[in-house]
């Protein structure tokens, strides 16, 4: 018996262009080809038996069936896989809503020029990685906002001793304020500069690092307001540049009492820097360092 002249065309094969060979053959896994082809096959390929065209909407038990991943896992997987790449949507015009359609209305994006195509990223070794945790550790430690691509970047180049020796390196740079010791921390690994010795360093962090000796505490509770304050003072100024210093020598310790040191600003706008401002925090940890623990400090404008 001979063929018939005006057979469907579709009945027996399945045309799709060749840019899904081309483009998302090789972007998809395995499992998820497989499913993208049953949705071109059962949207664009008719019905074998019947030379018919078949509902849109695909269900979970008809890839199954098609592509023979009985796992529910596994099939799931890779129509999640597909659903994200945008190849197909949820059905939500009738029940169940697990049935699936071809997205016929996404569009082929450009090609990304060789030059642009982000670089590929390497899994670190482990002890590249614990360096790299390490590091974002610090960041979080000195309240600064890490750029992971170059964090990454400073741990390869330089390797797990350097990026440990310059946060311990950034642990003594109390001239400078937290974030900013993150900051010169990554910028240093990041140029490549040793972390040892400290005269390696920039001029500007040059400042004495190391930490006052405290007073005694008992001497401490036998000191003046004025006294007091002024022994806080001179803990302080070892632990910022001279220009973040100067609000502090307008003031002055008033009183004390009941673990409370007042001190006096020249003004409100000062009053409001030192309880509030970038060396607040720093201020309160050095107090207690030189006088006690449970130290509270209270400031106050002139009148």
């Amino acid at each position: 018996m001979g063929e018939k002249l005006f057979a469907n065309p579709y009945r027996e094969f399945t045309a799709i262009r060749n840019v899904l060979f081309d483009r998302v053959m090789p972007a998809l896994s395995s499992d998820a080809w497989k499913v993208l082809c049953v949705a071109l096959r059962q949207t664009w390929g008719g019905d074998v038996e019947s030379g018919r065209a078949i509902p849109v909407h695909i269900t979970l038990a008809q890839f199954e069936e098609k592509t023979g991943i009985k796992e529910s896992g596994l099939i799931g997987k890779a129509l999640r896989e597909c659903v994200d790449a945008g190849y197909l949507l949820l059905d939500q015009s009738g029940e169940p809503t697990t049935d699936f359609v071809l997205n016929r209305d996404i569009e082929l994006k450009p090609l990304i020029p060789a030059e642009d195509k982000p670089e590929k990223i390497v899994p670190l070794r482990p002890d590249l990685e614990s360096a790299f945790q390490a590091l974002v550790s610090f960041s979080r430690e000195m309240g600064a906002t890490a750029d992971l691509s170059l964090v990454r970047r400073a741990v390869v180049d330089n390797g797990a001793d350097a990026v440990a020796d310059w946060i311990a390196v950034g642990r003594l740079m109390t001239h400078l304020q937290p974030p900013a010791r993150f900051k010169t921390v990554l910028e240093r690994l990041l140029q490549g500069v040793p972390p040892l010795p400290l005269s390696m360093l920039a001029p500007e962090e040059l400042a004495e690092v190391e930490e006052p000796a405290p007073v005694v505490r008992k001497e401490a509770r036998e000191l003046s307001a004025s006294e007091l304050w002024e022994a806080i003072l001179e803990a302080l100024r070892s632990k910022m540049r001279s220009t973040k210093f100067k609000f502090f020598e307008s003031t002055v310790g008033v009183a004390l009492g009941n673990d409370v040191l007042t001190v006096e600003a020249p003004n409100e706008r000062t009053r409001e820097w030192l309880e509030s401002g970038q060396f607040a925090a720093l201020t309160v940890e050095t107090a207690r360092e030189v006088a006690w623990p449970s130290l509270q400090l209270k400031f106050i404008a002139k009148a």
